[in-house]
């Protein structure tokens, strides 16, 4: 085996603890799992408890873990189970997740990393506060220019990208989110939440890497602002920019939505991870959305030429959520691929928020979804037309439900209407034996669902014949569904449920 470099994890968050119950190993040496949630002071309403391993990676290596029960790999790898532990094998990077009963462990075994451009402004001194130094260090660097922070543990308020700059986080260097509301000034002209720690607002060209972590201190801003000791934020917040691109880096712990991207144009997401926690009851479960914290992962609103990559998601809320807040912008050319996935709610969504004429072009693929309340959402309740949108090659180990599809209006009073018009479906497969439950709606409105068609329904090691056996209800809303079955099973036009 390869040489390995391993490390605990760099959080330089308080609640980051060691499990001293979970032993593990990469190629023969121990190695510490940090526990992410819940926080000591974490109670009955938090989820099953995170952990993460982290380690850098130059070749093919072999995890030996003793889990706590019956373990489950995300996605799946190369493995042998004898005499209580398992041995997971891969060769390079890679980011995994290890479902076990009362656990959840997340191992991120990362490339080893460049060093840094020579002329690069470096952030090092650990002050009390770090928002000024940092500010002006992004400030005064030319179009071009890289602002590296060291190892360490720095503690920021709002911060402002700059046009043409990289900031580069190093491994083990933390961006801790300040809990004073002070450090947060008020962003104009922005829809939804008014702040944010990280702001690109016009820095066309900025760049966000680097192995190190974001700590948006999630947990404590809810208890805060239940006090009303604090407004809340994003974790990232972009605006009218174009060229923005964030690579490698680890975004922890949002309050709110962890990535809001806003009227963004030529936008490059790659190997992100975003993770925060999962309230209890969670998983759609009885009462889910009194406790939920809408920390959504990534969210693009009205932006166009997306790429989102290779992304690691453990989100409270949808996972990913393509939107249009404002009816000026478009929604066009947005790829999401790659991606492995835990969500109480949507994995993969379109909507709510879907104003403007149009949201077209876009595509989800060769996505592993571990487990969600919902897999793939489509809610236009606005003005907009959702059209040639396309999920394909994606499995699913557990979820509440397949699919939500549903074009209309909020309301019966509303005048305007949300429709979709050309869907198709490929590949899509859960794991387990059954199909869960899927539902076409049209709310408020006698026009159906447009053109819709699935290639490739299948549970465990068969496919649906018909939508009915997969599991989908409301098809009278759907009357153009193009249902392909297998040659064996192959049934002309599904006919609508009674």
């Amino acid at each position: 085996m390869t040489t390995v470099l391993v490390s605990m994890l760099a959080l330089g968050a308080a609640f980051a603890v060691s499990s001293a119950d979970l032993q593990l190993q990469l190629d023969g040496t121990p190695i510490p799992a940090t526990r992410l949630f819940p926080p000591p002071e974490g109670g009955s309403e938090w989820s099953d408890t995170v952990l993460m391993a982290r380690g850098q990676i130059d070749g093919p290596w072999e995890i030996a873990l003793k889990p706590s029960g019956p373990a489950t790999l995300h996605p799946p790898f190369a493995s042998t189970e004898q005499q209580g532990i398992l041995r997971i094998r891969g060769n390079g990077p890679a980011r995994f997740g290890v479902e076990m009963p009362t656990q959840r462990l997340l191992v991120f075994l990362d490339p080893p990393e460049p060093p840094p451009p020579a002329n690069a402004k470096q952030l090092t001194a650990s002050a009390h506060d770090a928002t000024a130094a940092l500010q002006a260090l992004l400030d005064t660097a030319p179009p071009g220019g890289t602002v590296l922070v060291s190892p360490g543990r720095f503690t920021i308020g709002t911060i402002f990208l700059r046009p043409g700059v990289r900031l580069h986080l190093a491994r083990g260097a933390c961006l801790v989110a300040s809990l004073d509301p002070g450090r947060y000034p008020e962003l104009p002209n922005f829809g939804g939440m008014k702040y944010a720690l990280l702001v690109a607002r016009e820095a066309h060209g900025a760049s966000l890497t680097g192995q190190g972590v974001i700590d948006a201190q999630g947990h404590r801003l809810r208890r805060m602002l239940t006090t009303g000791r604090h407004p809340g934020t994003r974790l990232l917040a972009a605006i009218d920019t174009r060229g923005l691109s964030l690579e490698g880096i680890t975004l922890l712990d949002a309050f709110a939505w962890t990535g809001h991207f806003q009227n963004c144009e030529d936008l490059t997401v790659r190997n992100v991870a975003a993770v925060t926690e999962i309230n209890t009851p969670g998983w759609n479960g009885k009462g889910a959305h009194h406790t939920w914290n809408n920390a959504d992962g990534l969210n693009p609103d009205g932006c166009r030429n997306l790429l989102f990559e290779d992304l690691f998601l453990h989100t409270g809320d949808d996972a990913v959520a393509v939107k249009n807040m404002d009816a000026k912008n478009r929604v066009e050319q947005v790829t999401v691929r790659g991606a492995v996935i835990w969500t109480p709610v949507a994995a993969l969504k379109v909507g709510t928020e879907s104003r403007g004429e149009s949201m077209r072009d876009l595509t989800f693929e060769s996505i592993h979804v571990a487990r969600a309340g919902r897999v793939l959402a489509l809610d236009i309740f606005d003005t907009a037309t959702a059209s040639n949108i396309r999920f394909r090659n994606i499995t699913i180990d557990r979820c509440d439900q397949s699919l939500l599809f549903r074009a209309g209006k909020r309301t019966a009073a509303q005048t305007s209407v949300g429709r979709i018009q050309g869907v198709s479906l490929e590949g899509i497969r859960f794991l387990r034996d059954t199909f869960p439950p899927g539902q076409f709606e049209t709310p408020h409105t006698a026009e159906p669902l447009g053109l819709i068609s699935v290639s490739g329904w299948s549970a465990g090691d068969h496919s649906a014949p018909t939508p009915a056996a997969g599991g989908l209800r409301g098809l009278d809303r759907a009357p153009d569904l193009r249902w392909e079955a297998p040659e064996a099973q192959r049934s002309t036009r599904p006919t609508p449920e009674e």
